[in-house]
């Protein structure tokens, strides 16, 4: 066998709190699963603190890939006076961190929510030329409504579920801090947070990926392909851990849960969640057949009707 030389180092950096613990450990059991054998994942937690018992379960199961990983805990009170979004805690901004808390040896990570499932190869998505820009990201259409908003270009909104981020170039030009200042003057403008502080300030400086790295509930709608998108974001309110969820690869999520340390998980089961699944089907068919105005209204209550 011919000596290609030292194994290729891919960084991958994701956040989780205890909630999101278990479905972080899919994420990573899919990474490490679909990755080229030669390569080399680093893996890194950021938090602002996990449970002893959840941070056991998450090393079992990436130890069964003979990876490891690298726990961050963070202060979390600079985030306090900032919004949450929905059911998400704040630990979502945890993500402007990243930059600061990995070693400054490494140039640059992939960062991915833990709500994703890789089934590509990972190690390809490594190889994204950044063309000296600070970040590659998937278009995020749905998203895009910010763009008026934030006083950007119409169409050049992005997803910051799935990153690669150049951490040189964050460090350098302080991209945390500016975007943690932009959040604090622009509270009342933001509906997505730390993602649309990001792209309010990169807007100029990010590269376009396929969007089979980051198939968000949008592209999953639209997806044609016989073939499964590289990376599923399980976005919106309800999750494939969830009973009454319907997303089209809800069951690649517990394909990949079997090989954690949280294989037993059975989804909670009650009248309100069978009604939940039951209804959800007729939201596309309601969207068809409603006035606009009629649906949007309906739009408006959704989260309180089905989540």
């Amino acid at each position: 066998m011919t000596d290609n030389g030292p194994a290729q180092e891919i960084i991958v950096v994701s956040i989780a709190d205890d909630n999101y613990a278990q479905h972080l450990g899919v994420t990573f059991a899919s990474v490490l699963m679909n990755v080229s054998p030669g390569a080399n994942v680093r893996l890194f937690v950021i938090s602002t603190g996990l449970t002893e018992e959840n941070q056991a379960k998450l090393i079992g199961t990436v130890e069964k890939f003979g990876a490891h990983i690298q726990f961050a805990a963070i202060d979390s009170s600079p985030y306090q006076g900032f919004d949450s979004m929905g059911n998400n805690s704040r630990e979502t901004y945890l993500r402007l961190a990243i930059a600061d808390v990995i070693p400054t040896s490494m140039s640059k990570c992939i960062c991915l929510d833990s709500d994703v499932v890789v089934t590509g190869n990972i190690a390809e998505l490594w190889e994204t030329d950044l063309q000296g820009r600070a970040i590659a990201a998937v278009p995020d259409t749905w998203a895009a409504s910010q763009c008026q908003t934030l006083g950007i270009p119409e169409g050049v909104y992005f997803n910051a579920g799935i990153m690669i981020a150049d951490l040189n170039k964050w460090r350098a030009e302080s991209i945390n801090l500016r975007a943690m200042e932009y959040i604090g003057l622009n509270t009342q403008l933001l509906k997505y947070h730390e993602q649309d502080a990001l792209n309010a300030l990169l807007y100029e400086d990010w590269v376009p990926l396929p969007s089979t790295w980051n198939a968000h509930s949008t592209i999953i709608k639209n997806w044609k392909s016989s073939q499964l998108p590289a990376a599923i974001h399980f976005t919106g309110l309800s999750k494939p851990w969830h009973f009454d969820n319907i997303h089209p690869y809800k069951q690649e999520y517990y394909r990949y849960l079997e090989m954690t340390e949280w294989k037993n998980y059975k989804p909670q089961v009650n009248t309100i969640r069978m009604i939940k699944r039951a209804t959800r089907p007729m939201m596309p068919v309601l969207e068809k057949i409603l006035p606009r105005p009629a649906f949007s209204l309906l739009q408006k209550f959704k989260s309180q009707l089905l989540n």
